[in-house]
């Protein structure tokens, strides 16, 4: 099984398909704790994921949440409408997945059953899905949908990072100004002592320190 799943995380995907002929349950497969589906999309592995969950038909509500099976996603609130505040054995939820891997209309689908826009995830990350939406380039869209719907601009995950950090960070003028107007602190630092002010200008993204020069306290 470790060949398996070292081919999953290199994105070997003849390998993956060679293993799968040969056991075909291991779709369901799961290493400490997470599915393969699961881990071939936490490793950028899509093409993958999308093979596995193909094999493996029935997918958790965290799977289907993740590589945005909406109509999955949709079976398993129905059958019981508290799976949309559920968290998967390495503490993410629904909501959170949705958002990091940009799929929209799970986000939306879920807000609108009623799931925690201000959850945390139960593990070290201590994240919030509007940190998943504004992480790795962010998605102004499904960050605005959430902080609509109430999520909490200045929430910290860990080493403090508030989402305005993350958006300054990635340089999404777009995102830091809705962050903004939504009430997010301009002042807040992180674990050293960082501003977004201070990751904006680190990374060059003059737009970005423009808007956010014009907010910091004097």
């Amino acid at each position: 099984m470790s060949t398996f799943f070292e081919a999953i995380k290199k994105g070997d995907r003849a390998g993956v398909e060679r293993e799968l002929r040969s056991d075909g349950s291991l779709a369901g497969a799961a290493e400490n704790g997470t599915s393969a589906v699961l881990l071939a999309t936490y490793h950028g592995k899509h093409d993958i994921a999308a093979l596995l969950a193909e094999r493996k038909g029935d997918l958790t509500v965290f799977e289907a949440a993740a590589v945005g099976d909406l109509a999955q996603v949709r079976a398993h609130v129905e059958r019981d409408p508290s799976v949309v505040s559920s968290y998967a054995s390495d503490g993410f939820f629904p909501l959170g997945l949705a958002a990091f891997f940009r799929r929209a209309e799970v986000v939306d689908y879920l807000i609108a059953k009623g799931a925690d826009v201000k959850a945390v995830s139960r593990n070290p990350m201590q994240v919030t899905a509007l940190h998943s939406a504004v992480a790795d380039g962010g998605d102004a869209r499904i960050a605005k949908a959430l902080v609509t719907a109430g999520a909490d601009v200045n929430a910290k995950q860990r080493h403090d990072w508030t989402p305005l950090h993350g958006a300054a960070d990635s340089g999404d003028r777009e995102l830091v100004e809705l962050l903004l107007a939504r009430g997010a602190d301009a002042d807040a630092k992180h674990h050293e002592g960082k501003t977004a002010l201070d990751l904006a200008r680190e990374k060059g993204h003059a737009e970005v320190v423009a808007v956010l020069e014009a907010r910091v306290s004097r």
